[in-house]
């Protein structure tokens, strides 16, 4: 389960089998949108952006309009001719631009992939690692969760390492 606070009042939860639940602690109201059109079940992680929630699950990455309370799937598996990615999102994150990033896999294998959404976009853009750079962190590793550090920088958490997504080279350096 995933939590997410938008005030003293209201707190978003999501879960792994339950989907998306709105927590009113003022007037002790859950509601629940898992009946809703595209929404998704398995959740990974919630993050807003202004009267957007964005949700990472097993199923894609989504964003939930809480002022018409309705989902929309950003993408799927397969939807662009040289689409690799996996529809398990892991994690979300928003960085100080207002661009949102999301941690996959490819699809059919394990290999990491990063990607991001500028405003605006309506395809992801997605970054890798080098296998050219010997700085580049491994294939095989698994991210568990991004994170953003105070220079607007996207770091991404694995078993044994950590790593800087380098946007303007589109791969990333292994931290040491």
């Amino acid at each position: 389960s995933v939590f997410l606070r938008q005030s003293p009042d209201i707190l978003w939860m999501g879960h792994s089998k339950g989907g998306l639940r709105k927590a009113d602690l003022k007037q002790k109201i859950v509601k629940e949108f898992n009946h809703l059109p595209n929404s998704p079940n398995d959740i990974q992680a919630i993050i807003r952006d202004g009267d957007w929630l964005w949700i990472g699950a097993s199923t894609g990455l989504y964003r939930f309009n809480t002022l018409t309370e309705t989902f929309e799937r950003m993408f799927e598996s397969g939807s662009y001719p040289d689409d690799m990615l996996s529809d398990f999102i892991v994690d979300v994150l928003l960085d100080k631009n207002g661009t949102i990033w999301f941690a996959s896999r490819i699809r059919g294998g394990q290999q990491c992939v990063v990607g991001k959404f500028a405003k605006g976009s309506g395809k992801p853009e997605l970054f890798f690692n080098d296998p050219k750079n010997k700085n580049s962190f491994p294939e095989s590793r698994v991210i568990n969760s991004l994170a953003l550090d105070k220079k607007n920088r996207i770091w991404s958490a694995m078993w044994w390492a950590s790593s800087l997504v380098s946007p303007s080279r589109r791969y990333w350096s292994l931290s040491r």
